[in-house]
């Protein structure tokens, strides 16, 4: 175990990785992307700067704790398989012997490997960064089908694939099960191109991942979160009235936010207090109880709706160049 006592020494460390990884002929971009996992690790296990120890098992606690749910700010390296290599090489400069690799290959999945990577630099243009996550998910993959044999991928059906990718995607987060796929995906169609081995339905087996864009959003809000919402619009703005009798509709009743924005000024029956809600098919229709306030004010006072011009009847309007909407 090494221990730094100061934020010089951490300095100097970083100053000796980098040089060391320049005399070694590593490109630029990936000691940089070397550089930003080392100061990713410096970050966890020293925050102050001070008494760093670094040691194989601060750096497997690294990889299989924190990464695992990092929540980190800023723009830094979270990809298991770089912070692993850079991890690594952190340790050699130190003195210390690397991490045991996960997967030992043979000499003839090794010289596949080294192929692929002169396919993938010269002919696809890949970054070495890329080039480093690719060759260690392949590595995994061909070790796995091919681990004594010579390599066969004609002998490889549809169904492996699928078994692959379930034994090795468990825990895994949607975007490195992707980056798994792309890796997959990218040796098959260099199989085809340099070895004519046909692919077509082990690349259909491949799955993509699912990621959808809004997934990490709370799928409701708490009732404090609810109130502490409402508390925010300022009521004396006629904007902020509008936003808050929309918010009205969708908390008290329940609407979707597209038959707030549908209904209309002849759909409220002010007299007797209620709803009409109107649905894709025009010949169903919902009535429901109109809103009230916690004070027993009607929805009228908040929404205070713009008078129709050109025959637009819409409850909730944007008026260009008026202070009411």
């Amino acid at each position: 175990m090494r221990s730094l006592k100061n934020t010089a020494d951490v300095r100097s460390l970083i100053h000796l990785y980098v040089t060391t990884l320049e005399a070694r002929g590593y490109r630029p971009s990936v000691i940089g992307a070397y550089r930003a996992a080392v100061e990713h690790f410096v970050s966890w296990a020293a925050p102050d700067g001070d008494h760093l120890h670094v040691s194989k098992a601060a750096v497997r606690d690294f990889l299989n704790v924190h990464l695992a749910d990092c929540k980190c700010l800023g723009r830094i390296q979270r990809g298991v398989v770089t912070v692993r290599s850079a991890l690594n090489h952190l340790l050699m400069v130190l003195g210390e012997s690397k991490l045991a690799s996960e997967v030992q290959l043979s000499a003839h999945l090794d010289i596949e490997l080294q192929k692929f990577c002169e396919y993938a630099s010269d002919v696809c243009g890949l970054a070495p960064a890329t080039l480093i996550s690719r060759r260690q998910w392949i590595g995994r993959f061909l070790a796995q089908q091919f681990p004594k044999g010579s390599i066969e991928v004609s002998r490889l059906s549809p169904k492996q694939i699928r078994d692959f990718f379930s034994s090795q995607c468990r825990g895994y987060r949607p975007g490195t099960a992707q980056v798994l796929a792309s890796a997959i995906r990218s040796y098959l169609r260099f199989r085809a191109l340099q070895h004519a081995d046909q692919v077509e339905s082990l690349l259909a087996a491949v799955p993509s991942a699912a990621s959808w864009r809004l997934a990490a959003l709370p799928q409701y809000l708490e009732t404090d979160e609810v109130a502490s919402l409402m508390a925010a619009f300022d009521r004396t703005l006629p904007q902020h009235q509008r936003d808050y009798a929309i918010l009205r509709c969708l908390v008290d009743l329940g609407l979707r936010s597209c038959e707030v924005a549908a209904l209309r000024l002849d759909d409220i029956d002010w007299k007797n207090g209620t709803l009409t809600v109107r649905t894709e098919n025009l010949n169903d229709m919902m009535c429901c109880p109109c809103l009230l306030l916690p004070d027993g004010r009607s929805l009228s006072i908040c929404a205070k709706p713009v008078p129709p011009t050109k025959a637009v009847r819409f409850l909730f309007v944007i008026e260009p160049h008026s202070t009411c909407r």
